[in-house]
């Protein structure tokens, strides 16, 4: 079995040793520098102190065999660990990634659950795990996080209710590995690769749910704190939750049947069992919003922050004209009882809505007249709206959420599925070979460990790749995939920068790659690509004909320019952080075809369609392709 390290003894982190304990697995619960007191107790009693009250007679009060650390003990409890669970708060989100997230060994999965959303000032919302990635790939630690959404109370998880949650990542064989860890008879796991989706929709019911809560606190207000609960106004906002909900998943690029449900089961257990229901009835009773923080002193309020950072995000898209504020009446209204304005009373005229769209498909109401037929027959004409296109999906380092990452296989099989577009990665070794590898070092993909610039080529292409224990494939393997097919479209992304390394040794890269492309690819089929405007700008004055591609974070007009000032064909943006399709209208006009990445969902692609994106990279190629042939 496995061993599953939870560093984050609070509640819910402390909950999910329950299933991956009885599922045979050695588990490791490691407290924070706050949880002192906790591991303490454990460490005594076999109990976590908090849970005590809630479990049923035959559940023992906390699983027997977990192993307890005091954050000092960390890198012990990481040693040989299959999976890492983080289960800080909202308020534990720097730490964890300055603290945790480094120590921890790239081959290792890591799956959050922390809840939550993080807003930058132009109302782009990211989740905890793009969050994270961002940050470590500063530092040049190239970490996923994997994460927990769905609705689950960690006393209800202990007590061994039912529970459906579904876990998210980039690839679903490594999701598949972590369900087998964790799912029991009574915790069922679904799974997507998602992210995006599935962390926005559990996150943005935080406000809502406090919304709901307002009408409890009214009608106490109204009827007496001991008078009945009154549903009718509960399920009222509900809906106006959920429809709020919609249309900030489709802002995410996510709006699922899956994903929303996900988000309203998650504002359901929210509102009749979470902390944000005890804040919602105190500002529907009258209270302020610091009336009520004194209140519940002592009371953890993380949904408080990621509430008003949700508001704070959609007013800035309001104030842009990106969004209409008449969609969003309340979520403004939460927003402005947190900011302590106005009264609690709810808007309720805001939330109706009309629609006469379907009227002609049903019979006439028998006191009105009916539509003229000319009516119906305008409006029955209307034109269909234009199909989106169809951007040229590259398989992203193969596809690395549906098969190994960067193998030959995963090309190869990606070409089988009639995916015309790659994207590789080319590292050097120290004695001169070019090999197919995205990490500096080996690590977090095959048996073997080390950085690839001190092994040779015969170390490097011996080891073999974790998942298909294939070997690890050469530059020249990766372009005997495509031998002979003038229909594809190639970007081989250079992974040694000039700004890191001897100008000779960068001239003999550069050499190498385009000497060994050259001999086996068809000519325009392929161009190389950097984030490094040095090594760009020395690959044109080696080859003044080369096809190059700038790959940058955001699509902003210094990008643009800088992909000129070295003669690049394309330009390769993170779609989340371009500005939308002004942005690529911006990047066509200047000549460049634009990749957007990384269509990791439907709707992404969808949204990146839209957009005008050219082309767009995908770590799920076959599933986006299915999707994109059957649309």
């Amino acid at each position: 079995m496995a061993t599953i390290t939870i560093i984050g003894s609070g509640m819910m982190g402390s909950a999910l040793a329950f299933p991956a304990r009885e599922n045979g697995n050695t588990v490791r619960l490691v407290g924070t520098p706050l949880d002192r007191d906790i591991i303490d107790a454990v460490r005594k009693t076999n109990r976590h102190p908090k849970f005590e009250k809630h479990f049923p007679e035959g559940v023992p009060p906390f699983p027997a065999g977990v192993e307890a650390y005091q954050f000092e003990e960390v890198d012990k409890a990481l040693e040989g660990a299959d999976l890492v669970i983080g289960g800080v708060s909202s308020f534990g989100v720097d730490w964890f990634g300055e603290e945790v997230l480094p120590r921890i060994p790239l081959d290792v999965p890591v799956l959050s659950v922390t809840k939550g959303l993080f807003d930058l000032p132009d109302g782009t919302l990211l989740t905890y795990p793009e969050l994270w990635r961002r940050r470590l790939a500063k530092k040049g630690i190239f970490r996923e996080v994997y994460a927990i959404g769905g609705p689950c109370t960690s006393y209800e998880l202990v007590a061994h209710d039912q529970t459906e949650v579904a876990f998210c990542g980039p690839c679903i064989e490594t999701l598949r590995r972590i369900r087998a860890m964790m799912e029991t008879p009574y915790y069922h796991i679904s799974l997507s690769t998602d992210t995006t989706g599935i962390e926005s929709a559990v996150a943005l019911k935080n406000g809502y749910a406090l919304g709901i809560a307002l009408t409890v606190g009214l009608n106490q207000k109204e009827r007496g704190l001991d008078s009945v609960l009154h549903y009718n106004s509960q399920a009222g906002v509900f809906g106006q939750a959920v429809k709020e909900m919609s249309r900030l998943l489709a802002l995410q690029g996510a709006n699922t049947l899956d994903n929303l449900c996900v988000g309203a089961g998650d504002l359901y257990v929210t509102v009749y069992g979470g902390r944000t229901r005890l804040v919602g009835i105190l500002l529907g009773r009258g209270l302020s919003i610091t009336e009520a923080k004194a209140e519940l002193k002592g009371v953890t309020l993380e949904s408080l922050v990621v509430a008003e950072r949700v508001g704070r995000a959609v007013k800035a898209r309001i104030a842009a004209g990106g969004l209409n504020a008449a969609d969003f009446p309340l979520l403004l209204h939460i927003d402005r009882l947190l900011a302590g304005q106005g009264s609690a009373d709810l808007p309720w005229n805001a939330f109706r809505f009309e629609r006469s769209d379907f009227a002609l498909a049903a019979p006439s109401c028998g006191f009105a007249p009916a539509a003229p037929a000319a009516g119906r027959a305008n409006l029955r004409e209307k034109p269909l709206p234009k199909p989106l296109p169809k951007p040229l999906i590259l398989a992203h380092r193969g596809g690395r959420g549906e098969y190994d990452d960067n193998s030959a296989g995963a090309f190869a099989d990606a070409l089988a599925h009639g995916i015309l577009g790659a994207e590789t990665d080319v590292r050097l070794t120290k004695d001169g070979h070019l090999i197919i590898m995205h990490d500096p070092t080996v690590d977090r993909t095959t048996n073997g460990t080390g950085p690839i610039a001190e092994m040779t080529l015969a170390e490097a292409t011996a080891l073999r790749l974790k998942r298909s224990g294939e070997h690890v494939p050469t530059f020249r393997q990766f372009c005997e995939v495509y031998r002979g097919r003038p229909d594809v479209d190639i970007e081989i992304e250079m992974k040694l920068h000039g700004d890191e390394m001897k100008p000779e040794d960068l001239d003999l890269y550069i050499r190498l790659l385009h000497d060994e492309a050259a001999e086996i690819l068809e000519p325009g089929t392929y161009g190389f690509t950097s984030f490094s405007i040095p090594t760009l700008k020395r690959f044109r004055e080696l080859y003044p004909d080369a096809k190059l591609g700038f790959i940058c974070m955001e699509l902003t007009d210094n990008d643009i320019r800088k992909a000129l000032s070295v003669g690049c064909f394309r330009i390769a943006p993170e779609w989340s952080q371009a500005t939308g399709p002004l942005a690529v209208a911006k990047a066509h006009a200047a000549g460049l075809s634009v990749n957007l990445w990384c269509s990791n969902s439907p709707f992404i692609y969808d949204t990146v369609a839209a957009w005008g994106s050219d082309v767009s990279t995908s770590d799920i190629p076959r599933t986006i392709k299915a999707y994109a042939d059957g649309r």
